[in-house]
């Protein structure tokens, strides 16, 4: 069979089919691909780590000091920064300076037992 003029070669639909299968999966997932962490900046030591401020948690509550923190979730509302934590909720007042920040726990939250 011969192409007819101004037809494209025989090859290009059958490229741009293999191109086309080759992102259809890519397309109908719907996922993106999860990102890859960056390299840091910078890395502090634990001689020096002193000096930046960190949170502790509820040093008081034997479950903290026992199993850790455990950061369940990490949450920004305007000027409020929420850390749900194993089982507490507290609530850091960002626009404070570093030397006012005062740990406000926000609530305790209920574990299900099925």
């Amino acid at each position: 069979m011969r192409p007819l003029p101004g037809s494209p070669p025989p090859a290009l639909p059958a490229l741009l089919a293999l191109a086309f299968a080759a992102v259809l999966p890519r397309l109908c997932s719907g996922a993106t691909p999860f990102p890859q962490d960056l390299e840091p900046i910078s890395i502090v030591g634990r001689e020096s780590s002193y000096l930046y401020p960190s949170f502790q948690g509820l040093m008081s509550d034997n479950d903290t000091l026992r199993l850790g923190l455990d950061f369940q979730r990490m949450l920004r509302i305007n000027h409020m920064l929420y850390i749900a934590a194993r089982d507490h909720v507290f609530a850091i007042n960002l626009a404070a300076s570093s030397e006012q920040i005062i740990l406000q726990q926000v609530g305790k939250s209920v574990q299900r037992h099925d």
